[in-house]
């Protein structure tokens, strides 16, 4: 299974309250999406300790389709 990510999307300037996200399949065959999103933990120092999970969905993105997770609150 391929794995793709974004890393870290740093976002201390702005005060995020939602995330959406979308997922396209341009494939023949249907493919299983995870998302998984995680807020920095700070650290005492510069920087985040930690990460903590915090949504995790899995679905099924058919062949020449988009799937939009919305509603992924930020937590803070």
């Amino acid at each position: 299974m391929a794995i793709i990510t974004t890393g870290a999307n740093e976002n201390r300037s702005r005060d995020m309250k939602s995330l959406s996200v979308r997922a396209a399949n341009i494939g023949a065959d249907s493919a299983d999406v995870l998302l998984e999103v995680f807020r920095a933990v700070p650290s005492a120092g510069d920087g985040p300790a930690s990460q903590e999970l915090y949504v995790q969905r899995l679905v099924s993105v058919e062949p020449n389709q988009l799937q939009t997770f919305d509603n992924i609150f930020a937590v803070p």
